[in-house]
């Protein structure tokens, strides 16, 4: 158990009185935080809610949940926000419906959610180190966004939105501290600049030429593209290999200040800087050289390109951090699921993003589910 976890629940309940014997060891409940075991947590003061307030609690149940386990849960009127490993759900409910839920069968164990339960390794550490720092903060699917971003103002913080339900907070600890407190706050998150990856895959990972060996061309497809920028930034001269007629979709995705971090200069879907995304819409689509040269896996499919790279005056808390002045991808959206819908609506069901975070294939926010997600079946 990680000692942050110690004390920091709250049962309201515990295994009903006639239900089945358990056939499954208890589990633990992972989370952003870490990892703990209910039985090994004091019970512990937590913040109470009316009556009728809603808040948020862990559910727990006895071992693979079941269809029947979950109806019973929002037969009570609760609603469930997000799975959570082990066998658990995130809960929205008041505390009476939370007594209701501690008593039905399939449920091990009920507890409210703690504030530093909400906080991320990385935001730990980044709070420790003592300095103001730049959060992501991610409400919860389905609460007053407008609210919660008063309430994170009302900590000292400096806040900036984004369009979907995260905020980003320039604060000092306390005041990051004091946000994770918020009840219709989810995660609270280090933020990143997003980094760009991966260069060598359509030959090496993708295996392209053997794909196209066996008549596989990408002519019946669309691939979208998120990245850097695409040549001139016109369909018309983007690059010699990617023909106007294949392009389908070129856009622009600007960034957005962010206070004591960034500000964004937007310079339109042109490859400015590194070449990058030219080289990624390439790799995926250019048709080479008359002699086969340079081919790409898709070389006939056509390109929805998203540009969203800009140069970018690094200030403040990021700054401090050792960022310096640059291109940086700060148009990729919070919710990502509005650029995958973007591409999706225009026909494309691959999408490309060679960019990430510097973080060892650890998940981040990116990786999490979204108030709004896109109708497609992922990316590749």
């Amino acid at each position: 158990m990680i000692p942050a976890l110690a004390g920091a629940a709250i049962a309201v309940g515990g295994t009903a009185s006639g239900q089945p014997a358990e056939t499954l060891p208890e589990a633990p409940i992972r989370l952003v935080s870490g990892e703990f075991y209910p039985s090994a947590l004091p019970a512990a003061r937590t913040k109470q809610l009316a009556t009728r307030e809603r808040g948020s609690y862990l559910v727990q149940f006895t071992g693979p949940v079941r269809e029947d386990w979950k109806a019973g849960v929002t037969a009570t009127g609760a609603r469930l926000v997000e799975y959570v490993p082990d066998f658990a759900f995130r809960v929205r409910m008041n505390p009476g419906q939370a007594q209701r839920v501690a008593k039905l069968p399939g449920v091990r164990w009920v507890g409210r959610v703690r504030p530093e339960w909400k906080i991320t390794a990385d935001a730990r550490a980044e709070i420790a180190d003592g300095g103001p720092a730049v959060y992501e903060l991610r409400a919860d699917t389905g609460v007053d966004l407008a609210a919660v971003t008063k309430a994170a103002k009302a900590t000292g913080a400096v806040v900036s939105t984004t369009g979907s339900g995260t905020l980003l907070l320039a604060a000092t600890p306390a005041q990051a501290t004091s946000a994770a407190g918020i009840e219709d706050v989810a995660v609270l998150d280090r933020f990143r600049i997003h980094e760009k990856h991966n260069e060598h895959a359509a030959g090496t990972t993708m295996r392209g030429a053997q794909a196209n060996a066996r008549g596989y061309d990408g002519s019946t497809q669309v691939v979208a593209v998120a990245d850097t920028g695409l040549g001139t930034g016109f369909s018309s001269s983007a690059h010699p290999d990617i023909p106007y007629s294949r392009i389908t979709g070129l856009h622009d995705w600007p960034g957005a200040d962010i206070a004591d971090c960034a500000d964004v200069q937007p310079d339109g879907p042109q490859d400015v800087d590194s070449g990058h995304g030219t080289h990624v819409a390439v790799s995926a689509v250019g048709d080479g050289t008359t002699d086969g040269r340079g081919k790409a896996a898709a070389h006939s499919a056509r390109l929805i390109f998203q540009a969203i790279e800009d140069y970018v005056d690094i200030i403040g808390s990021c700054a401090a951090q050792g960022y310096p002045d640059g291109y940086y991808l700060f148009g990729i959206p919070t919710d990502l699921g509005t650029l995958f819908q973007q591409a999706y609506n225009g026909g494309a069901r691959v999408h490309s993003n060679s960019w990430g975070s510097d973080v060892a294939g650890e998940y981040t926010e990116d990786s999490a589910p979204r108030t709004r997600t896109p109708t497609t079946t992922g990316t590749c």
